[in-house]
């Protein structure tokens, strides 16, 4: 009877001690592989290359941003490298630098064959505040555009010189020395249709 007891017992032991921890370690590596599965399942985000610049920021830094339409509009892509520059703008106005990459921009759009006057004008303004430096550090130096003979160029620097080209490209002409921003847009900007022309709020 004691032997019966003892063979059954070590049967029983036999088992516990090989068959639980294989289906426990089977178990596990099943559970590792759904998990496996689960995780590929998950929609992954794709990120472009001229996404890199901003990408888990946030928000659109002015610097990163102007970097961004650079890379963006040397691919071609000039509507896409307007809409990262003009977000470059509104996160700092007084960045000159994201004023030339928004004028840039627009520039080569239109030159690829867009007619939009709404793009036309933004563009004109854009290269107008370059050109007579109405942000960044000769912001202050005129008066409705109006400056002082030669101080301009005193502080004159590349962007005053593409801003020139781009102007004279754009509609024919600089503005004159005596010439507010207001009397020049007024006479170089394209009707909009359905919208009156308005002069963006830092032009005066």
């Amino acid at each position: 009877m004691l032997m019966l007891f003892s063979s059954i017992f070590a049967t029983f032991l036999m088992f516990y001690v090989y068959t639980i921890p294989a289906k426990a370690s089977e178990s596990a590596v099943q559970d590792k592989s759904t998990r496996r599965e689960a995780k590929s399942k998950l929609s992954r985000a794709v990120i472009s290359n001229h996404e890199i610049f901003t990408a888990g920021a946030g928000r659109t830094n002015a610097h990163m941003g102007t970097m961004q339409s650079e890379y963006v509009n040397k691919s071609k892509q000039h509507r896409l490298a307007a809409e990262y520059s003009r977000k470059a703008v509104e996160a700092d106005p007084d960045d000159m630098d994201a004023r030339v990459a928004h004028g840039e921009a627009l520039f080569d759009l239109i030159e690829k064959g867009n007619t939009d006057p709404v793009i036309h004008n933004e563009c004109v303004k854009t290269w107008l505040i370059v050109y007579r430096g109405l942000v960044g550090e000769e912001k202050g130096l005129t008066y409705k555009g109006i400056s002082i003979p030669l101080v301009a160029e005193l502080f004159g620097d590349s962007r005053r010189d593409i801003s020139k080209q781009r102007l004279i490209k754009l509609v024919g002409r600089l503005p004159k020395s005596w010439e507010t921003n207001r009397k020049y847009l007024g006479r170089v900007l394209q009707a909009e249709p359905e919208v009156d022309a308005k002069i963006i709020s830092e032009i005066k």
